[in-house]
């Protein structure tokens, strides 16, 4: 059994060792769009990918000092990331993408809208501003809703095709 470890901590998922004459390059090309997350590493002078579902890539992205190594039955190696492939593999990932994001920041904006417009407009106006904005924050907080819910499910209904990368790996 091979666990890959980042500070002392295994990522998770399944590490296998990249056919001779694969290289990393390959790899990578190969994993793209696939729904799965992997972490392509060097070890030993051979070849790897981590590969999972929903693996949490956090310690290799903060740009802190990272310790990685391989773990073996033969022993522990340090081992060198050569690449990350951080897929959308969840319904949370999916749903958190640009249109949800961009929707709450509309309906933020239109909440401040009502607010300021109250504060500044005079007499029979400042209702209809603070009703505006409120209007407009209802809809983009459905829009959000949607997009948030439509991303999640499209993401989920998608799921992923690790076989794509079975021909590159050793048996």
């Amino acid at each position: 059994m091979q666990v890959l470890t980042v500070n002392g901590q295994s990522l998770g998922g399944s590490v296998h060792q990249l056919k001779p004459g694969v290289t990393i390059e390959q790899a990578k090309a190969a994993a793209k769009k696939d729904g799965m997350d992997q972490v392509f590493f060097e070890a030993g002078g051979k070849n790897y990918v981590l590969q999972g579902d929903k693996l949490d890539l956090s310690p290799l992205k903060k740009g802190n000092s990272t310790f990685v190594q391989l773990h073996t039955k033969e022993g522990s190696v340090l081992a060198d990331v050569k690449g990350v492939d951080d897929e959308k593999t969840s319904f949370m990932e999916g749903g958190w993408n640009w249109g949800t994001k961009g929707a709450l920041i509309g309906a933020g904006l239109a909440v401040g809208m009502a607010v300021v417009g109250g504060g500044k407009a005079t007499g029979e106006d400042a209702m209809g501003m603070v009703m505006g904005g409120m209007a407009l924050a209802a809809m983009f907080t459905a829009g959000s809703a949607v997009t948030f819910v439509g991303g999640g499910t499209i993401t989920a209904l998608k799921g992923s095709s690790p076989e794509k990368m079975q021909p590159l790996l050793q048996p």
